[in-house]
């Protein structure tokens, strides 16, 4: 928040505050916002590289059973089901949308496994094994999209060659 200020209202601030130098030059709202926007995603994109290496290191494949392969299958084929659920009862909604598109974007991703370690660090009791569900879900509705994709523009491709 405090880098947002100095970038967006630097020319409203009393010299005596940068201590380090001049102030930033004065510059628009509109590149303001520019390099605020730049910022957020490159801060997001470390934290979610950081967690993501700190959760595979956390994984250890062996505790991979059958039941927890199984289980994951399941709960994608629940999520599958959910979002294309959701899609038909929003379809007029949603109408101006492709909805292959809108059904193909369903991975999980940090929430969920920030979600899954949370109980766990909280040591409640049962919750040793969501991370072990957690980790094969998202793998494979990361792979569910981009099947999922890649099949929608094979189609597309298909459907222009014959339009």
């Amino acid at each position: 928040m405090l880098f947002g200020i100095l970038v967006t209202e630097s020319r409203r601030l009393p010299r005596w505050l940068f201590v380090f130098g001049k102030p930033p030059p004065a510059i628009g709202r509109e590149q303001a916002h520019e390099t605020l926007q730049w910022f957020h995603q490159e801060m997001t994109f470390l934290v979610c590289t950081f967690f993501f290496v700190y959760l595979g290191l956390l994984f250890e494949a062996e505790r991979l059973t059958p039941v927890i392969v199984w289980s994951s299958l399941i709960l994608c084929g629940v999520i599958v089901l959910g979002r294309e659920s959701s899609l038909y009862l929003l379809r007029r909604v949603c109408a101006n949308h492709p909805m292959r598109f809108l059904s193909a974007f369903l991975p999980r991703g940090l929430v969920s496994a920030v979600l899954a370690m949370l109980p766990a660090s909280r040591n409640i009791p049962g919750t040793e094994r969501f991370l072990d569900y957690a980790v094969p879900v998202r793998i494979l509705t990361n792979l569910i999209m981009a099947a999922s994709l890649i099949l929608s523009r094979r189609i597309d491709i298909a459907q222009q060659r014959l339009g």
